[in-house]
């Protein structure tokens, strides 16, 4: 199945709809009002295949955000993919945001991070890793204001139980592709793609290609395919030891401001399992559609 829509409450749209058009350069692709809620749709431009951004403003609702990181709350963030790190983070800073310093964690990406009016985390990650760094894909703004091209790559989850999850998941049609260990954080990273879609066996292909390197330059292959995949990732991060504490549970409500995610495949669009919500192992809300 393929992940449509990345689902956030928001609580000034006029304050949201401002950093996600302007500072990131998404664009409204669609704007409903659903009772007393309005729905926005976002969108990178050249990025179809990449879920759409929903930003949920309800007067009614009431949700509290984390600070990332955190060891607590399920919900961490989304990615966005882009050309050109160093550009996108000064464009960033002289337009008055916030964003961490960038940080390359070797064999796995170049990336820095910043938050949403909201607080929402955001990840911005490098297409290429540092030092493959491609200084062509720099383009001027207004119209790139992350100073390249730019897509939806990650939604991202911690998970209490990573068999129960990947178990959960593969059943919905996304396949495990890549996996990533931090010793020094005690944790691991699992990153899942859908098996169904037209990308998927040139992205198999691909992985099975650099396999065949040594080391470093076969991870490196790899983890480049992913951040330049041309539909949105779901990845699961797991802690060293949540699997085998009967008391531990993640924060996963909606009152954590993330309302979910929506995920389309050819088999639920054939079958009654169409148009319903789900809950994962550790309770995040799924629509599928």
């Amino acid at each position: 199945m393929q992940i449509t829509h990345h689902s956030l409450y928001i609580s000034n749209p006029e304050q949201s709809l401002g950093f996600y058009l302007q500072q990131l350069g998404m664009q409204l692709v669609k704007q409903d009002q659903i009772g007393g809620r309005c729905h926005y749709l976002l969108q990178f431009p050249s990025a179809a295949n990449h879920a759409q951004l929903k930003l949920i403003h309800d007067p009614q609702r009431v949700f509290s955000i984390a600070k990332q990181p955190s060891r607590v709350d399920g919900y961490w963030k989304f990615s966005i993919a882009v050309g050109h790190l160093k550009t996108a983070r000064q464009n960033l800073i002289d337009n008055g945001i916030t964003t961490t310093p960038c940080l390359e964690i070797p064999n796995l990406a170049y990336l820095c991070h910043l938050e949403d009016p909201d607080g929402y985390s955001i990840e911005l990650i490098q297409t290429h890793l540092l030092e493959h760094t491609q200084s062509s894909l720099i383009k001027q703004a207004p119209d790139y204001p992350l100073g390249s091209a730019a897509h939806f790559n990650l939604s991202t989850l911690r998970v209490k139980d990573i068999a129960l999850s990947l178990s959960f998941y593969q059943e919905l049609g996304l396949e495990l592709v890549h996996t990533f260990r931090s010793d020094e954080r005690n944790m691991s990273l699992y990153f899942l793609a859908d098996k169904h879609a037209q990308a998927f066996a040139d992205l198999q292909a691909a992985i099975n290609s650099a396999s065949q390197s040594v080391g470093k330059s076969m991870n490196a292959e790899i983890v480049e395919i992913l951040w330049q995949y041309p539909e949105t990732l779901l990845e699961l991060q797991q802690f060293d030891g949540t699997a085998e504490d009967e008391d531990f549970s993640y924060h996963t409500s909606t009152h954590s401001g993330f309302a979910g995610l929506t995920l389309k495949g050819v088999e639920e669009q054939q079958s009654n399992s169409v148009n319903k919500l789900v809950k994962d192992p550790d309770g995040f809300l799924l629509r599928i559609d």
